[in-house]
């Protein structure tokens, strides 16, 4: 348990992590709860225990944990992203509508429709635009001693 303790600066960290975290399932058991069919605690329990009704189960595995797993994951992967951005460029206000990121993306979305070019390329496309504006930002950005916060 000491080193496990001995990572957080002060207990704050700890209890604000453990708090979060426990704020994560509450939302998550309530996802699970809600939706066009309500499912009770003790119906969702069951389902996730593969007991009960097949179709709280169907709803529970197929469609609404999946659904909750893939929104935890995109969020926290922006989240993530953000604050490699800000830690980057050392700019607490940097986000990809200021820089320009989204623009670039959007920019060579345009080229591609306009361009009527197969749409299994627009989202890999996209990416590629916001990766090669974000590199164009960081060179824009960069002086001798290192990245210069004020450009």
């Amino acid at each position: 348990m000491k080193p496990l303790l001995g990572q957080f600066k002060d207990y704050r960290q700890l209890q604000t992590g453990v708090l979060l975290f426990g704020i994560l399932l509450l939302m998550v058991a309530i996802s699970l709860t809600k939706g066009s069919v309500s499912l009770s605690l003790n119906d969702v329990w069951h389902a996730l225990l593969r007991q009960g009704s097949n179709i709280n189960q169907t709803i529970v595995w197929e469609l609404r944990l999946p659904r909750i797993l893939a929104a935890v994951t995109v969020g926290a992967a922006l989240g993530m992203s953000g604050a490699l951005l800000q830690g980057m460029l050392r700019n607490s206000l940097a986000d990809p509508f200021l820089l320009g990121i989204s623009a670039g993306a959007g920019l060579v979305v345009v080229v591609l429709v306009t361009l009527n070019v197969l749409q299994l390329w627009i989202p890999i496309a996209a990416w590629v635009g916001a990766i090669l504006t974000t590199a164009l930002v960081y060179f824009l950005a960069r002086t001798p001693s290192g990245i210069a916060i004020e450009r």
